[in-house]
């Protein structure tokens, strides 16, 4: 089976270093974190979210990559001292010590094919000019460009304001950082559709920073197919669309959330977050605890099953065998009925008189049926807990519980 990667933004590694590293006393990832919150005191929440979206590809995906060419720029005066590592383990130790196992790599996106580059750049723009500058497309309320993308110094500002003069200047300011912002989401995307001369792209994704997706998703955005150049795509025999693996895991989270509200009462959880979020919701005040134990939760013999299990769903969505995927996605959905019957003893059927007896078949069945119907609900409940009581839980099933 091939390797999973997920490309995952510096802005969303950023996110999740300053959620694990903001009661940090002395390293520069509390010092970039104290001072990114005292100007955004709103970023916390959104801030949690991208922490759960980046554990949530931490235990699902094979190995993480972030672009170390390219910097936060968030807080320079420690931006600027990359004496010894890039910024992003310098900043939050934790990180260096994935990259150390083979978890998180970086790679420098230095050598690139600038016909995809300027292709993205000049998409970008015409974008933000059509749909932005004219108030066609209307932002999130929390919508933010990460400060880098303001910056002066910020490597491809250069060509933007090139781009902006030979338009009239049509672009603000803030329009500008985000051509800028939403033109590096392109660029990046576009390598997970078509190969390349400037990594070893095979089984590649890409997973965007909310703020990014809330750009690339829009349903107005239909050129982002222009920018992989892929001349096949639509010429000669029709092409089976490939099921992406950024697909399965927003499926795969929605049924994992919608089992969980079946069984519990919670509040709602933004999509794609709530594997991750099982982390967060056991070390909430110790959130560095969270990283630790969603690392060693990985290395696990129910982390490697996790991945085992969203690694055949990504193989099958490369062949698009939809009939397959919602098979396995049954199965999944079956564990985690199975953790929630285990708990509490109680079905998700609407019928609570026939409900308990699922997945009682067989001899089980015939004996016990004549009894479950007289016993008290508080008793029936009990036989079921014990019916579902295994010495063997699996991987979704521990982080499902989590929550229980």
């Amino acid at each position: 089976m091939a390797e999973t990667i997920a490309l995952i933004d510096n802005t969303t590694f950023a996110a999740a270093g300053r959620t694990f590293y903001h009661n940090d006393p002395s390293g520069k990832g509390g010092l970039h974190a104290r001072e990114y919150y005292s100007e955004h005191r709103d970023a916390k929440a959104i801030d949690r979210q991208s922490t759960s979206e980046f554990l949530t590809a931490l235990v699902l995906f094979d190995s993480l990559r972030w672009d170390s060419a390219s910097s936060s720029g968030e807080t320079p005066a420690v931006t600027d001292d990359r004496r010894y590592l890039p910024w992003l383990y310098d900043w939050f130790p934790l990180f260096h010590e994935a990259s150390q196992l083979g978890i998180i790599e970086d790679f420098e996106e230095r050598y690139v094919s600038w016909d995809r580059l300027n292709l993205a750049q000049q998409l970008a723009f015409k974008w933000v000019e059509e749909q932005i500058a004219t108030e066609a497309f209307q932002l999130p309320s929390n919508f933010r460009v990460p400060l880098a993308y303001y910056s002066e110094d910020y490597a491809d500002r250069g060509d933007f304001e090139r781009l902006n003069a030979k338009n009239d200047w049509a672009l603000t300011e803030d329009e500008l950082a985000i051509a800028m912002f939403l033109h590096r989401g392109l660029y990046y995307q576009s390598y997970s559709y078509g190969p390349s001369e400037w990594v070893d792209f095979e089984g590649w994704s890409y997973l965007p920073h909310s703020y990014r997706a809330s750009l690339l998703r829009s349903p107005s955005w239909n050129l982002l197919a222009t920018v992989c150049n892929d001349q096949d795509l639509w010429l000669g025999q029709m092409h089976k669309l490939e099921i992406t693996a950024p697909e399965i895991v927003r499926e795969l989270d929605r049924r994992f959330f919608q089992a969980l509200d079946k069984t519990v009462k919670i509040e709602p959880i933004p999509g794609g977050v709530a594997l991750g979020w099982s982390f967060l919701q056991e070390n909430w005040r110790e959130p560095t605890h969270a990283l630790e134990s969603a690392l060693e939760f990985r290395e696990s013999r129910s982390g490697k099953e996790v991945r085992a299990f969203f690694g055949d769903l990504v193989a099958l969505g490369k062949d698009s065998n939809r009939q397959a995927i919602e098979d396995r996605l049954g199965d999944f959905e079956k564990m985690l009925q199975g953790a929630a019957r285990r708990r509490f003893g109680t079905s998700w059927t609407p019928d609570p008189k026939a409900g308990f007896l699922i997945g009682l078949t067989g001899s089980w069945k015939d004996v016990l049926a004549p009894a479950l119907d007289i016993m008290p609900r508080r008793i029936r409940e009990a036989v079921i807990r014990v019916l579902y009581t295994s010495t063997y839980e699996h991987g979704f099933q521990i982080l499902f519980n989590s929550y229980l």
